[in-house]
This record gives structure tokens, sequence and C-alpha cells, in this order.
């Protein structure tokens, strides 16, 4: 079954699949954009490499140099829209309470977050993957903000069959005043519109979902819109539509852009995942 994507609503905002490095290569990579009608979140809440000064900037910040300091001669690339490390990798650094099982590395990796409390915020974290692959363990995480998760943001963590930390990934994007994380749309009337533009036959298709998320966009209120995400299931075509839905504007605007199809291999929040 397809698997595609859009997003509905009052000030239509996107529904964006970032690109993100190969767990091989551990080089961050910028997200693309399609120019025939796909909708996107604005580029500032995005992925964004910085370059040139702005990453001289952030890698001589006082909190980097410290990390450093401590670590060794760790790398990292920044994501310029949050100013944290979109991936960074260096000398292996041993973690505290490591086992070779799945609740341990987890563990293990969340000591190391609470550490490093400088770098990293106090986030609440919801695990999504602790998994090894040959010698490496990924650890992926989800971040939750007043309960509510937050979408495309990476935070993942690579550790070796010994227990080092060899690299990390996290995309933190900060709440502002004002963020909104209770629905002024009624889930009744955002899932009617969550299959609006789509080829759908009530008869046959359904509407699944209606968890609240936040997404980044730069310049709204709070930093983030709350929106329901939601799936519809169609007969004709026969695929998966992952939408979302603004969950805060009364009036809801459907966009007409061709949806984007998932990419079930990228390490940014994919919703079929």
């Amino acid at each position: 079954m397809n698997s595609r994507s859009m997003l509905l609503g009052g000030g239509v905002v996107g529904w964006l699949t970032i690109s993100s490095m190969a767990a091989a290569s551990l080089r961050a990579a910028a997200s693309s954009n399609e120019v025939d009608g796909a909708v996107f979140l604005p580029p500032a809440s995005t992925v964004r490499d910085a370059r040139g000064n702005e990453a001289r900037v952030l890698r001589e910040g006082a909190v980097w140099r410290r990390f450093t300091m401590r670590y060794g001669a760790w790398q990292a690339w920044w994501n310029a829209s949050t100013g944290t490390p979109h991936r960074a990798l260096g000398p292996p650094i041993p973690l505290a309470g490591y086992a070779d099982d799945a609740a341990s590395v987890d563990r293990a990796v969340r000591r190391f977050v609470t550490r490093e409390g400088a770098l990293f915020g106090a986030p609440d974290l919801e695990t999504i993957l602790s998994r090894r692959d040959g010698n490496v363990w990924l650890v992926r995480y989800r971040r939750h903000i007043q309960g509510v998760p937050v979408l495309f943001e990476d935070w993942e963590f690579w550790v070796n069959h010994r227990g080092g930390l060899m690299a990390f990934g996290f995309d933190a994007h900060r709440p502002t005043t004002g963020l909104a994380t209770r629905p002024v749309l009624p889930w009744a009337v955002a899932r009617e519109a969550a299959h609006a533009g789509v080829p759908y036959d009530p008869g046959s298709d359904r509407v699944e979902g209606g968890a609240l998320v936040l997404v980044p966009v730069a310049g709204e209120t709070g930093g983030f819109r709350l929106a329901y995400r939601a799936q519809v299931e169609t007969m004709s075509p026969r695929a998966r539509w992952n939408t979302l839905v603004d969950g805060v504007a009364p009036k809801i605007v459907p966009t007409t852009s061709r949806p984007r199809t998932s990419n079930p291999g990228t390490s940014a929040d994919n919703p079929d995942r």
C-alpha cells in the first residue's frame, strides 16, 4: 500500500519528510523541497545546515567548548534553525550503566542526556527505538512538550557494542511564549477535514487517528503549530494518506497541493514508522 502525506488547516503549514544521513556516514543532510506544488514547512523550521560564520559561532559556543574539553575531538554539523548539533561524532564516550540489551542502552543514554543538561536541556523523551544492528546500537526518541509529542525533530544516539557513545544528533526547537497545547477545533470536525483533497469515498474509505502533535513552525505563536494527526485509508487508489489538521484555527482551509510520498528510510519523523 502506498503511503502519502499532506497537511490541512487554517493557514497551511505542511507535512515534511526530512532526508537524514545514512548511519554509516554520520553526516548531516539538508532537507530537499519540491517545486511542483507540494506544501512544506517554512525553511527556518526544517534542518538547515549552519555554514560559515553561523557555524563558527555555534562551534565556539561555551557549552560545546566545555563538551569537547571533557570528551575530546568531537565534531558537529549544526542545525542553524535550532542551534543544536544535528549530527555530532567523536571518540567513544563510555556510558555509565551500559549493558548489551535494549533497556539498559536506553537507560544509559538517558543518563548521559541528563548529565549533559547544558547541551540537551531537560527534554521529556519517549523511546521510539533501541535496537542493535551488528556492533552498533541505535537509540531514537521523540520529545514531548507539555505532554504533546513533537514531530520533525531528530533525537538519535549511536552506541558501540562496548558501551561507547559514538555519535548523536538532536534538533530541539525552543518553545516560546503562547504555546498552545489544547485544541480549539474538535476532532469530529478535524476528522472530516482530514480527507479534503483526497479521493475519498465514505462508503469504503476510513479516517483514523486524532492524536495531537506539535509541528515546529518559525514565526508561529509559541514556536509550534498544534495539529491533529490522522491517517486516511483509501481503496481507489489503494493508499494510506498521512495528514495534519490544524487544531487551533477555527476555520479549516484544506490545501490543494499535491501530496508527497513518504520515504520509510528517512530518520526524521516518519508517520509510517
